[in-house]
């Protein structure tokens, strides 16, 4: 976003986080079904500390962050939940 802020932005450059929720969501859902759970809490917490070490840079508002993260944890359940893979992670 070279010489404008987020919400100046009017170009395909604020779409970029639509792209990264919707690979988030894919490569979640991936690794929870190889058993890798662990790795999505990373990426989740990553996605924090990476907001704290830019803060001087120009990013949404945190709770755009925040929603994001949540609607992904809740998509990723839901599916699993759909085609019955929730209650056998759970059980392990």
């Amino acid at each position: 976003m070279k010489g404008k802020t987020f919400r100046e932005s009017s170009d395909g450059e604020a779409h970029t986080g639509l792209w990264i929720g919707v690979l988030e969501r894919i490569v979640s859902y991936l690794l929870v079904i190889a058993g890798q759970a662990a790795i999505v809490a990373l990426i989740f917490g990553g996605k924090s500390f990476i907001r704290v070490i830019n803060k001087e840079a120009d990013l949404p508002p945190a709770e755009y962050l925040i929603i994001g993260t949540l609607l992904s944890a809740l998509m990723l359940l839901l599916a699993l939940a759909q085609f019955g893979w929730l209650a056998p992670l759970l059980a392990r």
